[in-house]
């Protein structure tokens, strides 16, 4: 009795362990064994612990404000940026 009581929450910690959570705005590479195994979305999954590693990518996109002179010598607080993609060959 005692030895699957044991059983039971050793596998259970180990399921517990495994569990990871992603927000929206980052992706996750799953490395099993040093290897790249895929890019995880967003969301809840599970990883194998002890043998699966991550390594969390934050796609959010941190631009300092700055201040700026415009052509009319009007002091103007940047907080925004755009980046384009070059056309597609």
């Amino acid at each position: 009795m005692k030895l699957e009581l044991v059983v039971f929450i050793v596998l259970g910690g180990i399921v517990l362990l495994g569990v990871r959570t992603l927000r929206s705005n980052e992706r996750a590479a799953v490395f099993r064994l040093g290897r790249l195994l895929h890019v995880q979305q967003p969301g809840t999954f599970w990883v194998i612990p002890f043998v699966d590693r991550i390594a969390r990518v934050d796609l959010d996109a941190r631009v300092p404000h700055w201040r700026s002179l415009d052509t009319d010598s009007i002091d103007r607080a940047v907080r925004e940026i755009v980046l384009r993609a070059p056309p597609a060959a």
